[in-house]
């Protein structure tokens, strides 16, 4: 069954006329988001400093993604029609994961935007929508202030979700549409071929971050990266797309391959769920390892660095903190093992003590748990990626089974009419 792309675009009119009134507003949403991006640049609150660049993305895949939508069901459009499939699978997965983000990480979201506002709180303070200062008249950031702003946010999430939410369920409804066009074998191709690609790709980049980005003194690391990089590449060519005609020209039959390809992506994601649930439930173990190798993570050059930004924040936010009655502590956090769990609590009460040693190692902390965030939700973003890559293969698998079950049933059916 070697891999091949006939897709005979058919009349399916229903499913057309989806995908062009569809995806025409899809566009149109994309623009509009350049206008909520261009609003967001102009707003000069510091916390949407990432954001209009998150929304001027959004809005870009939906343009694309809508352009290719309303000509892929157009006859002789078949490469378009299957570019078009591969763009709007990617925008799912990627939008289903955003909505899980958003929906279970509110705990880890508010403690960032809690850290961005300390960072520089007398700046955002000044651009507070009017709203929230009438609530609590912000003048520092103290308990009835932070409220009033995470419930703020708090409706802006809620908005956020529900709108993810509906554009999944608009996408899921394209991918209907443009697999009852293009048929499910192609699907299967697409999906195999795509998949194949992004593995050889970030099989590549952990190759090459093992072995020349990490350091030496993280040989665990160093393994992981290397074992993960070539494990995904050998399964991407060995097993994958890309050498079926081999298969097919040497044995007749590429059953085995899809039978261990399947076998072997199914492992590799139920162990990239268990490392992703690992660190985003278990952060406070990792941290723990952050502590004791404190010295050998951030220098003398990085903690002073560290320090420099924790003063101006601890002055900003406390203003009794004048720079005299700045204090570095003799008494570190390395003794405080609750600064693991809620490094933000450990930095606000070294705000509180203008205490700039314990703040610059907990902003460290908490800069460590941000990143430990990102990586285990990049994780379950893979999770997903893999989960269509075991389904492709399995259909080919039994697709392939099929072909051979059929085979031999007609060569019984040949041997017993021709005796």
């Amino acid at each position: 069954m070697s891999q091949s792309f006939e897709v005979n675009i058919g009349n399916n009119t229903c499913s057309k006329w989806v995908l062009r009134v569809v995806n025409f507003l899809l566009g149109l949403t994309g623009l509009g988001f350049f206008v909520i991006a261009a609003m967001a640049m102009s707003s000069g609150l510091p916390i949407l400093e990432s954001w209009p660049l998150a929304i001027l993305l959004l809005g870009m895949i939906f343009v694309i993604v809508g352009t290719l939508g309303v000509f892929s069901g157009s006859r002789g459009c078949s490469v378009l029609a299957l570019t078009y499939f591969c763009c709007l699978l990617i925008a799912t997965v990627c939008m289903f994961v955003a909505c899980i983000y958003v929906l279970l990480n509110r705990e880890k979201a508010e403690s960032t935007l809690k850290y961005q506002l300390e960072q520089d709180w007398p700046t955002f303070n000044a651009s507070l929508p009017t709203k929230v200062i009438k609530v609590a008249n912000c003048t520092t950031l103290d308990d009835p202030c932070w409220k009033a702003v995470k419930s703020y946010a708090d409706d802006f999430r809620m908005i956020a979700l529900g709108a993810l939410s509906g554009f999944v369920l608009v996408q899921i409804l394209l991918l209907v549409s443009i697999c009852k066009i293009i048929g499910a074998s192609n699907t299967a191709n697409a999906v195999g071929l795509l998949m194949d690609t992004v593995a050889i790709l970030l099989g590549a980049t952990m190759l090459i971050i093992g072995l020349f980005a990490i350091p030496d003194e993280a040989a665990g690391v160093q393994l992981l990266f290397r074992v993960t990089g070539l494990a995904l590449i050998g399964l991407a060519t060995v097993f994958g797309a890309y050498c079926s005609k081999i298969y097919d020209s040497c044995c007749c039959s590429c059953n085995y391959q899809w039978a261990i390809a399947t076998i072997l992506y199914a492992l590799m994601a139920i162990g990239v769920l268990a490392l992703g649930i690992f660190v985003l439930t278990k952060g406070d173990t990792i941290l723990n390892l952050v502590l004791s190798h404190m010295s050998s993570l951030c220098d003398a050059s990085c903690l002073t660095a560290l320090k420099y930004s924790s003063q101006e924040a601890i002055i900003g936010l406390n203003p009794a903190c004048a720079t005299s009655n700045m204090t570095n502590a003799t008494a570190n956090l390395n003794a405080n093992v609750t600064c693991t769990t809620k490094p933000l609590e450990c930095y606000d009460r070294a705000v509180k003590a203008c205490d700039v040693q314990s703040a610059a190692e907990a902003s460290f902390l908490i800069s460590c748990d941000e990143k430990l965030d990102e990586a285990g939700w990049f994780l379950v973003l893979s999770f997903f990626f893999l989960i269509l890559q075991v389904l492709s293969k399995y259909y080919k698998w039994a697709k392939e089974d099929e072909v051979l079950v059929n085979s031999s049933f007609a060569l019984s059916r040949q041997s017993h009419d021709n005796p």
